[in-house]
């Protein structure tokens, strides 16, 4: 089953009888707190849940073959998230 955005508004409207537009409005900025933090280079954690980071990979060398040459190529960001212990259990004992 896949969650979408519209099935989590609705979830989080049902649940707290918040209005439709609240709903949105909570959902809208809890990513937006995650995603402006984790671009910030700050780790996100939430309780029970997981936890949020952005990791830099090291400046790599290639081969250009059409030169003979080395070419530094600069680092990478990747997003990461590491499940907290509670989830990977709940997730494990399906």
């Amino acid at each position: 089953m896949k969650i979408t955005y519209q099935k989590l508004i609705a979830e989080i409207k049902g649940r707290f009888g918040f209005e439709l537009e609240l709903a949105k409005d909570v959902v809208d900025y809890m990513f937006d707190y995650i995603a402006k933090n984790v671009n910030d280079e700050k780790h996100v954690y939430i309780k029970n849940f997981g936890h949020f980071y952005a990791r830099r990979r090291r400046t790599q060398k290639a081969f250009d073959f059409k030169t003979n040459t080395t070419i530094d190529l600069e680092f990478i960001r990747n997003l990461r998230f590491k499940p907290a212990a509670k989830i990977k259990k709940d997730f494990n004992n399906e």
